[in-house]
């Protein structure tokens, strides 16, 4: 076993990352999961408007994402000053979590689709709550899985310093695959729910 002064990155610090990834969405999935709700009985408009389903879905996406994106580095860059990250650990942290925070936005987007509520008058009431519920298992079981690729080069390096090279190609592909998976498919779905959307 290496000792954890030789090593570039830590489980350790992996998991702060992790930790910080998870307080971050929490905090916007709220967002993204009303994204559609948000508009009410405005919901019309836009509807009549030439904008395509991809289009709504994106500026929503983006409205939950790049928020998301700046809390969550500000408060990496604290962690990073706090725990002395070397460049190389804050970097490849920050990349990580700023690729998985892409597939837990658009899971939530897309899941936003066909649970929207346009006729509340209580924000608290804006979601049906089967869109959050099974938004959050899912997202569970992405970051899990997100995370353990990412993980790949500290593990590899914390027990098995010569498979650091392959450690690092299949951390990092295996979480962009994981992400693109997680990502498309609903985004596709919410796009083919949205006409339907206000429907009585």
């Amino acid at each position: 076993m290496a000792h954890p002064g030789s090593i570039p990155i830590t489980l350790t610090e992996i998991g702060i990352a992790g930790s910080i990834l998870f307080i971050a969405a929490l905090v916007f999935t709220r967002i993204a999961l009303t994204g559609i709700s948000m508009e009410g009985r405005s919901w019309w408009l836009l509807k009549a408007a030439p904008i395509s389903a991809w289009e709504i879905l994106r500026g929503k996406f983006l409205a939950a994402y790049v928020p998301f994106a700046i809390v969550n580095l500000m408060l990496l860059a604290g962690a990073a000053v706090w725990r002395q990250f070397g460049l190389l650990t804050f970097v490849y942290c920050a990349l990580g979590t700023l690729l998985l925070g892409v597939g837990i936005m658009a899971l939530c987007v897309g899941l936003s689709v066909p649970w929207a509520r346009l006729d509340w008058d209580d924000p608290r009431r804006m979601s049906s709550g089967w869109g959050g519920l099974i938004a959050f298992i899912l997202e569970v079981i992405y970051l899990s899985i997100g995370l353990g690729f990412w993980a790949l080069p500290a593990l590899a390096y914390t027990f098995r310093p010569e498979w650091a090279g392959m450690a690092w190609f299949i951390g990092i592909t295996g979480a962009i695959v994981i992400t693109a998976i997680v990502s498309l498919p609903p985004l596709a779905f919410g796009a083919r729910r949205m006409g339907r959307v206000g429907d009585a």
